[in-house]
């Protein structure tokens, strides 16, 4: 006889295991199981801090070539370029692959 050793119960939700949720596979299972508040903190940190240095490395990049092109000669002109290429059309492409 095998024996079930879950310990939900039915007014508690059963917690998703996975550190990264960064998948749909992160939330699927069974029914009502939610990610856990553990992983759903990391993963924020993690898709910050990652959006972050793609933010600084393309405003590192910008001040290299910003002699090419006159608007890259202002700061304000190449902060908000590396904001708009490096973050944002980063974040489009990353929710259209996952939604996908």
């Amino acid at each position: 006889m095998d024996k079930d050793y879950t310990t939900t119960s039915s007014s508690k939700a059963k917690t998703n295991q996975r550190l990264f949720l960064i998948s749909r596979e992160s939330f699927s299972g069974h029914e009502k199981e939610i990610p856990g508040s553990q992983a759903m903190a990391f993963t924020a940190t993690f898709v910050i801090a990652f959006l972050v240095m793609i933010e600084l490395t393309l405003r590192q990049f910008f001040v290299s070539v910003q002699d090419f092109h006159p608007l890259l000669q202002n700061e304000t002109n190449r902060n908000i370029l590396a904001r708009h290429i490096g973050v944002d059309a980063f974040s489009c492409f990353a929710v259209a692959v996952l939604g996908y």
